[in-house]
C-alpha cells in the first residue's frame, strides 16, 4: 500500500482519468452533506460545489473510490485501487430519508421526521420505495505475529506460526440500492 497524498484541492484530472463515464460522488461541506454525480468532466450538485469549504470528497463506481479529507488546509488523498492484496467485503447501511419527494427534474428530496434533508441525484420518489441504501466495501488485512518457537531461546529468530489479527483499515462508498416491495435493486448511473 502506499503513502497517503497530499493535495490542495481535489484534482479534477485525477477524477477524469479514474472516471471517464460517470460516477457517484458525495461531498460534505461545512455547511451539508450532498450527493451527486461526476459526469462530463464536473461534479454536479444539487446545491452546487465549492472546494473553498470542503471537508471530504468521495467519487466512486462499484470497483474504486477516490477519496479527499481536509487536514488544516490541504487535502488527504487515497485511492482504492491501491489496496492490492486487501480482503474487502460488502455491507449496505440505510440511507435517512422517510419521506421523498421531486426536487426538479432529475433529482429526489429525502427528508427526516428529525429536520434533515439532502437531495439524490435521480427520481427516486415513485410509489413503494421503502429506503435508499449506500453499499461500502470494507477493507481488511491479515497482519502477522511472529513468535518465538515453542522451546527456543530468547535469541533465536521469531517465526511465523498462523497466528496473527485481522485488521479493519478502511472503508469506501461503491454505490447505491433501493428496496421496494422487499426487493433491493441497484441505483443505475
Amino acid at each position: 500500500m502506499s503513502a497517503i497524498k497530499h493535495y490542495t484541492e481535489p484534482d479534477m484530472d485525477m477524477i477524469a482519468k479514474a472516471f471517464p463515464g460517470k460516477a457517484w460522488a458525495y461531498a460534505v461541506s461545512y455547511h451539508n452533506v450532498q450527493v451527486g454525480i461526476w459526469e462530463n468532466g464536473s461534479l454536479v450538485f444539487h446545491d452546487g460545489y465549492d472546494p473553498a469549504y470542503l471537508s471530504e470528497l468521495r467519487v466512486f463506481d462499484a470497483a474504486r473510490e477516490l477519496r479527499w479529507v481536509r487536514a488544516d488546509q490541504d487535502f488527504l488523498f487515497r485511492d482504492t485501487d491501491e489496496y492490492v492484496g486487501a480482503v474487502d467485503s460488502l455491507r449496505k447501511l440505510v440511507m435517512y430519508g422517510e419521506k421523498m419527494q421531486e426536487a426538479g427534474e432529475t433529482w429526489t428530496r429525502l427528508d427526516e421526521e428529525r429536520g434533515g434533508a439532502y437531495f439524490f441525484p435521480q427520481k427516486l420518489s415513485f410509489a413503494g420505495i421503502v429506503e435508499l441504501r449506500l453499499e461500502v466495501r470494507d477493507f481488511a488485512r491479515f497482519n502477522k505475529v511472529e513468535v518465538l518457537r515453542k522451546g527456543g531461546g530468547y535469541d533465536e529468530d521469531l517465526v511465523f506460526d498462523g497466528r496473527g489479527a485481522f485488521e479493519l483499515f478502511d472503508t469506501a462508498f461503491s454505490g447505491f440500492y433501493y428496496l421496494k416491495d422487499g426487493e433491493e435493486t441497484e441505483v443505475k448511473l
